[in-house]
Parts: structure tokens; sequence; C-alpha cells
């Protein structure tokens, strides 16, 4: 059997964008489990009644994901 692959390159680098999103998707998820998981305690100091590394961790998160958002619309528009 003989197989010619005609232009893989593009399906290629899209692959890769596409596991780099996804990859970063998993790290955002992951710290909004963890700071979730922190505002169980009953650690101090607190911001808002949440302990403060809980609060920074969420921020950081929403933060992040809306940076991942911005940049795939912003890649879609190419």
């Amino acid at each position: 059997m003989n197989l010619e692959l005609v232009s893989y390159e593009g399906m290629l680098k899209r692959i890769e964008i596409v596991m780099g999103d996804l990859m970063l998707c998993i790290i955002d998820a992951a710290l909004f489990l963890s700071s979730a998981l922190i505002c169980t305690t009953n650690m101090k100091p607190k911001i808002l009644d949440i302990p403060a590394l809980g609060f920074v961790g969420f921020v950081a998160a929403v933060g992040f994901g809306i940076y991942i958002l911005i940049e795939i619309v912003k890649r879609k528009k190419k």
C-alpha cells in the first residue's frame, strides 16, 4: 500500500493549537477546583469571609479563563 499525505502540515498545526488550548483549560480548571477546596478550610486571613488564598486563586482562575477566551476569539478572527 502506498499512501501519500497532502497538506497535512496545516492539520498538524491546528491539532497543536487545539491541544495547547485544552492543556490551558485543564490547568485553569485545576486552579479553580483547588481554590474551591481551599475555601472549605478555616484558614486566616479572610477576604469577603473566604480564605485569602482561595480568593486569590478564584481571581486568578477567572482572569486566566478570560485570557484563554480572548486568545481563542482572536485566533478565530484570523
